[in-house]
């Protein structure tokens, strides 16, 4: 607690109230960051980047969403790395919204990272016209037992670290609690 002791409950109620909604703003920056990450036409713009040849949905249906996946994993990359890079920059200014923004940037953008890797491993030559992957077709994709496995993984990795930290919070504030009262 940072208040001052010997002030009345109600004013340390309010102190403790304005402490914790410090680094609300790392909230705003957090959703700022998932839709300019997931936004099409980032997506169009890591596609360029990435010389992916251009496949119609018509043509070459599995390698349609294949890629697309693959490159939803990739903008996901860079929204999840950009959020970690900001949540340890106001890591000394608000640790309870940053820690937030750590585990629902996991939360949010690992799964697709997670499948973007799996992605990556199972495909050869990717990024070229020659590509070739173990689905030959988009059911077969869809319901690939890994890939789905993978992003669940991912998922629980999220969970768990949120669970943990959350936990770690409540005894940092019962600490915090016990040396103030």
């Amino acid at each position: 607690m940072n208040c001052v002791h010997g002030e009345s409950l109600k004013s340390a109620r309010i102190c403790d109230w304005r402490t914790e909604l410090r680094g609300w703003w790392i909230g705003f920056i957090i959703i700022v960051i998932f839709c300019a990450s997931m936004s099409l036409t980032f997506h169009d713009y890591v596609a360029g980047i990435l010389d992916m040849p251009d496949v119609r949905m018509v043509i070459d249906p599995p390698f349609y969403w294949i890629r697309r996946d693959f490159i939803d994993g990739s903008c996901a990359a860079v929204g999840l790395l950009v959020a970690l890079a900001v949540s340890t920059m106001t890591w000394k200014y608000s640790r309870t919204f940053s820690q937030m923004m750590q585990w629902m940037s996991l939360l949010w953008l690992g799964s697709y990272v997670a499948e973007s890797i799996y992605i990556w491993v199972q495909c050869d030559n990717l990024l070229t016209e020659k590509a070739t992957c173990p689905w030959p077709r988009f059911d077969a994709y869809r319901g690939d037992p890994f890939r789905w496995l993978v992003k669940g993984i991912a998922l629980a990795v999220a969970l768990v670290y949120a669970v943990g930290g959350g936990w770690c919070w409540l005894r940092r504030h019962a600490s915090e609690q016990q040396t103030s009262g």
